[in-house]
């Protein structure tokens, strides 16, 4: 019975959210026609009162609990949806897959609970199971941040040697960054592809690179804006320190890895311990063991 009425909420929400996304664009396609009627004629465009967006169930969720969590805790939820390159999930929509995570999971566990487990113990399973559902979305969405921030810190240092090799050559540092974005993939060619278009719609350079900042805030970029912001303002050539820049984000990586590898034995000590040496025990001491069965018996 519980599962018949959780899919039967499940279908309704995606029926729900099916019709908010048909009546959307049908509005849209509506206020184009109306537009479009009037194209050529000498007359007067009408006006079209751009409607308000709707917001889907989920964000309207989300809405309605976001005031208590305060500034700082909207900008963590924000921070970790660019940190991930989720650009198009707003914060508060976020927060309300974090809200059903946190009442569906009880409620698939509900029925289990009942039937099998006593009432205290079954109340523990569902406090837990939606403090597992609350936290998993986050925890997911940090794991993707850390590995992408990652791979856009590990990739800096080629970009700065394209930039620097279309420098040289004499492009300027627009065209070169135009030109090293064709060739750069992963998220570090997507924060490039979105400076462009920052650019194209009428963001100065700054403004640009302090918005890639705010996406992918690791060493690398910090000091890759940091170096174009000092080279515009003291006219300084950008081929020299880009080429400086490389070097130390090589350093910088080399540093890191030596690091990890510093760590390895640390990290290898708990699978050696509880793993590793139980095996080779049982190997060695099994025949023995057994010859002394023998033996006695």
């Amino acid at each position: 019975m519980l599962t018949v009425i959780l899919v039967s909420l499940l279908v309704g929400y995606a029926v729900l959210e099916l019709s908010l996304a048909v009546g959307a664009a049908r509005g849209r396609v509506d206020r184009s026609l109306v537009l479009a009627r009037s194209y050529g004629f000498g007359e007067d465009a009408p006006v079209v009162d751009e409607p308000v967006e709707r917001a889907s169930p989920v964000g309207l969720i989300g809405s309605r609990f976001i005031s208590r969590l305060g500034g700082a805790g909207l900008e963590e939820q924000r921070r970790l949806l660019l940190a991930a390159g989720y650009y198009d999930i707003t914060p508060e929509r976020f927060l309300g897959f974090r809200i059903l995570g946190a009442v569906g999971v009880p409620i698939l566990l509900l029925q289990f609970a009942i039937s099998s487990m006593a009432p205290v113990l079954a109340v523990l399973m569902l406090v837990l199971a939606g403090l597992v559902g609350w936290t998993l979305p986050s925890t997911i969405m940090a794991r993707r941040g850390t590995q992408r921030l990652q791979v856009i810190d590990r990739s800096m240092p080629e970009l700065v040697d394209l930039l620097v090799v279309c420098v040289e050559a004499g492009m300027a540092f627009n065209a070169a960054l135009r030109a090293a974005t064709e060739r750069v993939d992963g998220p570090l060619g997507v924060e490039l592809r979105l400076l462009l278009q920052e650019q194209q719609l009428g963001a100065s350079m700054a403004d640009a690179l302090g918005h890639v900042v705010e996406r992918a805030d690791t060493p690398a970029v910090r000091a890759f804006v940091r170096t174009i912001a000092q080279a515009d303002k003291l006219g300084v050539p950008v081929g020299s320190l880009m080429r400086t820049l490389a070097e130390e984000m090589r350093k910088r990586r080399r540093a890191s890895a030596e690091e990890q590898a510093q760590k390895a034995p640390v990290k290898i000590l708990f699978p050696l311990v509880f793993l590793i040496f139980p095996s080779i025990l049982v190997v060695l001491m099994a025949p023995a063991g057994l010859a002394l069965m023998e033996s006695f018996k």
